[in-house]
């Protein structure tokens, strides 16, 4: 949704007005205003001390020349990285999907379809679908590893 203002300039010498349309934001976001300025604070952490540890095994599947293990702890960092920012914006309001008496809600649902995406795409992308596998979970438990080892220091 792309918000505008309408700013009245002069008038024209065949009597026309001639107006100027200016965008003000773009979506929910006003321009100057980028999406990880409206994270909180916790969210922003976890993504910088998850990303060193990403960094770390980066070099590490790289000198061991594990490049499918590489290509997978890129796809599962990212995918993370796409996820904790969902939960992020989801986290006040999400549709809910009711089964009779059991309701789920969809964002829920939505977040866990996308990360069995994530493990199948890294094992149709790498020659060797075990290290890519494995790649992409360690690319994925590095969000909740970081929450166990520092998040009781964020509070």
């Amino acid at each position: 949704m792309i918000k505008t203002k309408i700013k009245k300039q002069k008038e024209l010498e065949n009597g026309q007005k001639k107006t100027k349309r200016r965008i003000i934001s773009i979506s929910n976001y006003y321009i100057g205003v980028r999406p990880s300025d409206t994270m909180s604070l916790a969210i922003r952490k976890l993504n910088t001390y998850a990303l060193l540890f990403a960094v770390g095994e980066f070099v590490l599947f790289t000198l061991l020349n594990l490049w499918d293990g590489v290509i997978g702890l890129l796809i599962g960092t990212l995918g993370m990285l796409l996820g904790i920012t969902f939960i992020d914006k989801s986290y006040k309001n999400y549709g809910i999907i009711s089964f009779g008496k059991k309701k789920i809600p969809k964002l829920y649902v939505l977040r866990y379809l996308l990360y069995a995406s994530l493990f199948l795409l890294s094992a149709i992308v790498t020659t060797e679908p075990a290290l890519g596998i494995i790649g992409t979970f360690l690319g994925m438990i590095n969000f909740k590893v970081v929450i166990f080892l520092f998040a009781w220091r964020w509070q």
